[in-house]
């Protein structure tokens, strides 16, 4: 199953968090702090929307199998980290859940691109502040 938060390349304006500009001509900011900040409150509204329905899988229970985000692998990503340069490096990649028992929540990997090298992420990689209380979110994998 696929679900797309918003297309790439949308011009959309994000009114409902004080934002009416098109979130694609932002992510052209030419470093403008003014767009590049605009561009982070779009960012953190999608990761807050992306929590909210993570929240609501972890507490649809399936019989004594676990959650429902027990059960589930969902990949959460982008495919640019950087709009203003159109750069496909350090995409910004996060899988969710434990796929039925499959995937260990204390899996956290960087890849780099063209390196077969791994680094464990620290705990403090900041998604307890978005996602509190779901140990079956701790997945973090930079693909750069």
């Amino acid at each position: 199953m696929t679900f797309l938060v918003t297309r790439e390349g949308s011009s959309r304006p994000y009114r409902e968090i004080g934002i009416p500009d098109g979130h694609h001509p932002l992510t052209h900011h030419q470093n403008d702090p003014v767009k590049m900040e605009k561009v982070v409150k779009i960012n953190e509204y999608h990761m807050r929307q992306f929590a909210d329905w993570m929240m609501r899988l972890s507490k649809i229970q399936e019989g004594g199998d676990g959650s429902l985000l027990d059960n589930s692998m969902i990949i959460y990503g982008a495919g640019l980290s950087d709009g203003n340069r159109h750069t496909h490096e350090d995409l910004p990649t996060m899988m969710v859940g434990r796929g039925g028992g499959h995937v260990s929540p204390a899996d956290a990997s960087v890849y780099r691109k063209g390196d077969a090298h791994v680094e464990p992420v620290p705990d403090d990689d900041g998604l307890d502040g978005l996602m509190p209380n779901t140990s079956a979110i701790r997945r973090v994998v930079w693909i750069r």
